[in-house]
């Protein structure tokens, strides 16, 4: 008996013999972005390999605390992990649209067998982030309109999703705005550059001298709620210190003869 165990396992180390392990052979991966503007939608793809037929799999997307944000994944929020493919592979997209308040979610997808055994859980953060609103003023001093294409300049770095046509009344101005959107922001500066090929003529408010400068309002009240506390708790000290403090008695005093 301990021969044969020791041939198979001889056999297994030179290849002669493989050993199968099909839940090995499974993998699942979910890619997305990991912010985006409050109240907007957000593709994820869920790639999967290996799979069994009756494999399923059901998305939904929390809070912070784990409660679960109603109606927010849109399309491939449950399904089959079928495929045709001899690896067993292919993919799934979920699409999630952003709540309207700011703040940290998780896109949780759950991986079930036929018996609705969970296999795997996938998680994905997604950070839901209000937009910072961008805004300059051009002049244009001449009698006819200028038609431009502008770009954003922010924190010294061109964003070519701020691209924007935009015409320039004779003798008059154009405001033009630009939502910016990051995951980490913080105060910084900007200005408005114009593509070569339209740029010309007595348009001002564009280049590196007409920069503008924003500042984000930090809603973190870490700080104030500590100091809060703080203070609340003095006083909560000083009015049991005030309260238990012993009364002097110094007795009645004496009548006058």
């Amino acid at each position: 008996m301990f021969a044969l165990i020791g041939a198979v396992a001889i056999a297994a180390a030179f290849g002669l013999i493989v050993i199968s392990d099909d839940a090995s052979a499974m993998s699942y991966d979910l890619s997305g972005a990991d912010f985006a503007e409050v109240d907007s939608s957000v593709n994820y793809t869920l790639d999967y390999k290996g799979v069994p037929d009756s494999t399923k799999y059901s998305a939904k997307l929390v809070d912070g605390n784990g409660k679960e944000m109603s109606s927010a994944v849109t399309s491939g929020s449950s399904g089959t992990l079928s495929s045709s493919n001899s690896d067993k592979s292919g993919e799934k997209s979920i699409t999630v649209r952003a709540p309207k308040d700011a703040g940290n979610y998780r896109l949780i997808v759950t991986i079930t067998d036929a018996d609705k055994n969970e296999i795997e859980t996938l998680i994905s953060p997604l950070k839901a982030v209000d937009p910072v609103v961008l805004s300059a003023t051009l002049k244009n001093s001449e009698s006819a309109e200028r038609a431009l294409t502008i770009y954003f300049v922010i924190n010294g770095v061109k964003v070519d999703d701020s691209k924007q046509e935009i015409v320039v009344p004779a003798n008059g101005t154009k405001e033009v705005t630009y939502d910016y959107v990051v995951k980490d922001v913080s105060d910084g500066k900007f200005y408005i550059v114009a593509d070569e090929t339209t740029f010309g003529g007595q348009v001002t408010g564009l280049g590196s001298e007409h920069t503008h400068s924003f500042y984000v309002d930090d809603k973190s009240y870490t700080l104030i709620e500590v100091i809060a506390v703080i203070v609340l708790l003095i006083v909560v000290f000083l009015m049991i210190w005030v309260y238990r403090k012993p009364i002097k008695n110094y007795g009645k005093p004496k009548s006058r003869r």
